[in-house]
């Protein structure tokens, strides 16, 4: 075989291994949202703000650190941010939607959503073929999300670094679009308030480096 004919021949198994990864993503994906019923315009909205900040952001941090992302770990981790909060799906719409602040009890139904959303995970993709390595992307999303810089997240108070990569960026530009929407909890906070809020927070709730670049772009 020619070099010519094996470097073509690599190139194509690559496209469709790409091609192959993509679908699966995207059968994942509506899958998930179907079985979960994710059909509120409101929740859309915000998934698919999350969605393109994470894209935004993704980028700004490869950029940064000289490409040393591979480019499916990058597409993995935007397609799967979507997928963040899909355990609220199993929350009672009462206290999700309750106006005015939780009680004690109330919080911690709500702090279970991260495991709840990686067991419908685990269930739901076992009907599909995946890609076991990149759902491992998807799941540390999931779980991860709501663990802070400084250890006081949950459901597991890691911190730093020891939070994944996909979770650290899923995590700020979710809190960042949150703020900016309106709920029936909550007022839309301004880009002014929220972007000083995001500052307020690097190095407690934010990776350091990640809230200077989302300040960057948005």
């Amino acid at each position: 075989m020619g070099i010519n004919n094996y470097a073509y021949e690599q190139e194509s198994a690559h496209d469709w291994i790409n091609a192959y990864k993509k679908n699966s993503e995207k059968q994942l994906i509506d899958y998930l949202t179907e079985v979960c019923e994710i059909q509120d315009i409101e929740i859309m909205e915000h998934l698919r703000n999350v969605q393109e900040l994470t894209r935004l952001l993704t980028e700004a941090y490869n950029q940064k650190t000289n490409m040393i992302l591979d480019d499916n770990y990058m597409e993995s981790i935007i397609q799967f941010s979507i997928l963040h909060d899909v355990g609220k799906s199993r929350l009672p719409e009462k206290i999700l939607n309750k106006p005015g602040r939780l009680n004690e009890f109330e919080r911690k139904i709500i702090e279970m959503h991260p495991l709840l959303g990686v067991a419908i995970l685990k269930e739901k993709a076992a009907n599909i073929h995946y890609n076991s390595l990149d759902m491992n992307i998807a799941e540390n999303i999931i779980l991860y999300h709501h663990e802070k810089w400084d250890g006081t997240g949950y459901p597991y108070r890691i911190k730093g670094n020891d939070i994944p990569l996909e979770a650290r960026i899923v995590a700020i530009v979710d809190v960042y679009d949150a703020l900016t929407a309106e709920r029936p909890y909550k007022r839309a906070w301004s880009i002014r308030e929220a972007r000083q809020y995001i500052f307020e927070q690097r190095g407690k709730h934010f990776d350091p480096s990640l809230v200077e670049l989302l300040l960057e772009i948005i």
